[in-house]
């Protein structure tokens, strides 16, 4: 088991990170965010290479990453643990097609091949601005609240019971990437220089989209939300400027 005898809280080196000042040791991420965690079967291959009794776990639809077994991050010393997911309104596109194909809340019709999931469709193809104006889009305040309690209950004890560096994962795509997987990348690519007033209607469409989202998350967990910017990301000039910016009009 790695062990680091250290005298900061974990906490406490990663404010001094983000301070760009020398932190008494480096910080260690592994399954924060989608983008630092372990696809597939890897962790259940590492689990039984540990020594640890494992069982064999589904997978998750795309956007959304299994937990690394809580025994993998404490051996190794991991300093972040992961709270949130992609969340997928009621009131949308979402439909399952089999265990192993389903449509997402965007239109997006995806297929696991066996490693990862394939784009089997682009719904927004060769489309015009009526189109998008026309376009079912997903309702963001129709989304599962149910979750939200989860994650700010899960969020609020490992901040009052633990030193872990706690990653809120985000609940939505980016607006580039699904501007690429709805048209199709060339597609998408083109209308950029060709059709401008097609992205910026379609930017929009998805920022309002984000922006409400965020705001039900935040006004459904605002003591726990504004509790972690404060004592682990942002200096308080930038709370009130996120807060600003994801909460929706009144």
């Amino acid at each position: 088991m790695v062990q680091r005898r250290v005298k900061m809280s974990r906490r406490e080196n990663f404010r001094k990170i983000l301070n760009h000042e020398k932190p008494e040791r480096n910080i260690l991420d592994l399954g924060g965010n989608p983008l630092s965690t372990m696809e597939g079967k890897s962790s259940v291959i590492l689990s039984e290479y540990l020594g640890f009794e494992t069982e064999e776990a589904e997978y998750e639809v795309f956007g959304k990453t299994r937990k690394i077994d809580e025994r993998i991050l404490k051996y190794l010393d991991i300093d972040t643990r992961s709270v949130g997911t992609i969340l997928t309104p009621r009131d949308s596109l979402y439909e399952v097609i089999s265990d192993k194909e389903y449509i997402d809340e965007w239109g997006i019709r995806r297929k696991f091949n066996g490693m990862y999931w394939d784009n089997m469709n682009y719904p927004l193809r060769n489309t015009d601005i009526d189109d998008l104006k026309s376009y079912r889009w997903p309702d963001p305040e129709t989304i599962n609240h149910e979750l939200l309690d989860e994650y700010e209950k899960k969020a609020r004890d490992l901040y009052e019971n633990t030193d872990y560096i706690i990653c809120g994962e985000h609940p939505v795509y980016g607006i580039f990437e699904l501007g690429c997987w709805m048209c199709g990348f060339d597609d998408f690519l083109i209308k950029m220089i060709t059709d401008t007033d097609y992205v910026k209607y379609f930017f929009e469409k998805v920022l309002e989209y984000q922006k409400r989202l965020s705001g039900c998350t935040i006004k459904k967990s605002e003591n726990t939300y504004i509790i972690l910017l404060q004592e682990m990301i942002l200096p308080p000039r930038l709370i009130c400027s996120c807060l600003r910016i994801c909460s929706p009009p009144l």
